[in-house]
């Protein structure tokens, strides 16, 4: 009886062939590149990327009025008001040898009775120390309020920009009305406050105001 003979068993599976000789050495060299990459993004992550941080640790523990730029805002000074009288804000200024300055906001009446001109800005005068205490006494009369920035008006400079001095609170504030007789008999003083609780003039204000004397605003 005659052996079967074997027959070779086909798979279709085609033998795995090597990789080209210049393959094996560049798949080691990415593979030691790759390793070395993910070793320092392991153990230096905040070194790698705080550069792209918005602001250090430093900047966020230091008091931002210590950087060079608030510094040159603080130190940067302002000039100090020099008028008597300014037409656009109806502001009179006094300039007491005390220091510090008042100013007041006047109308026409009060401004014919202290002498200034009602109708266009003056600058300070030019006068003794003597004159000058005499005209404050005058003026705080009709109220207002003390001014005492520093003497280069440095403490008027706020983020950098100067401000004028009456966008900040006074140190003393009065707020009336008063009138002068001009009989000079009488040593009296007509005098109109506000309400403590409204802090606003009684409604006889308007007569007050629409007098054209001083005899007419004591009798109003």
């Amino acid at each position: 009886m005659a052996k079967n003979a074997q027959q070779p068993i086909t798979t279709g599976i085609q033998p795995m062939s090597k990789p080209p000789y210049w393959r094996r050495p560049l798949t080691l060299i990415l593979t030691i590149i790759s390793s070395l990459l993910i070793g320092l993004f392991i153990h230096y992550p905040f070194a790698s990327y705080s550069s792209i941080l918005p602001f250090s640790a430093l900047s966020q523990e230091s008091d931002l009025s210590d950087s060079p730029s608030a510094l040159k805002h603080q130190g940067q000074p302002c000039p100090l008001p020099t008028t008597r009288y300014s037409i656009h804000t109806g502001q009179a200024a006094c300039y007491p040898s005390s220091g510090g300055i008042w100013v007041s906001e006047l109308d026409a009446l009060e401004l014919q009775y202290l002498g200034i001109d009602r109708f266009s800005s003056t600058e300070r005068p030019d006068v003794p120390e003597e004159e000058e205490d005499a005209f404050c006494h005058k003026l705080r009369l009709f109220g207002g309020g003390w001014y005492n920035p520093n003497h280069e008006g440095r403490d008027l400079n706020v983020g950098g920009e100067c401000h004028a001095l009456d966008e900040f609170d006074p140190i003393v504030s009065i707020v009336r009305k008063i009138g002068v007789p001009s009989d000079e008999n009488d040593e009296g003083v007509w005098v109109l406050d506000v309400d403590k609780d409204t802090g606003i003039f009684p409604d006889g204000i308007i007569a007050v105001r629409n007098a054209l004397s001083m005899d007419e605003r004591v009798q109003a």
